[in-house]
């Protein structure tokens, strides 16, 4: 996929280790502890391959549980965030403690 940073076409890999169909733990405050992953942006390969996300990748997920306060259950757009160290240009990994998801914006 495009934009895994880097400059002048360089695609520098990401391992991507969120699958389609997993469910993530929420890192916000919107009422929602587990999310399932139902689709991402830009997400594409060969038919045989699942689809996955990796760190910083824009997903749409639903809400697997709720707490009773909240009742949202709308497909909404997620940032991820993953477990796996990434390292950039400049020698600093990036990681999350959990693989976690945090709202971006909501469906209309």
């Amino acid at each position: 996929s495009e934009g895994r940073g880097g400059s002048s076409g360089a695609k520098f890999p990401i391992s991507l280790g969120i699958l389609v169909g997993a469910f993530i733990n929420c890192a916000d405050n919107t009422g929602a502890p587990n999310l399932c992953i139902v689709s991402g942006e830009g997400m594409e390969g060969p038919a045989s391959r699942r689809p996955a996300a990796g760190g910083g990748d824009v997903v749409v997920a639903t809400v697997g549980k709720a707490n009773q306060s909240s009742e949202e259950r709308d497909t909404q757009q997620w940032g991820t965030g993953q477990q796996e160290s990434h390292r950039r240009k400049d020698g600093v990994f990036l990681y999350c403690e959990d693989n976690t998801m945090v709202l971006v914006m909501k469906a209309k």
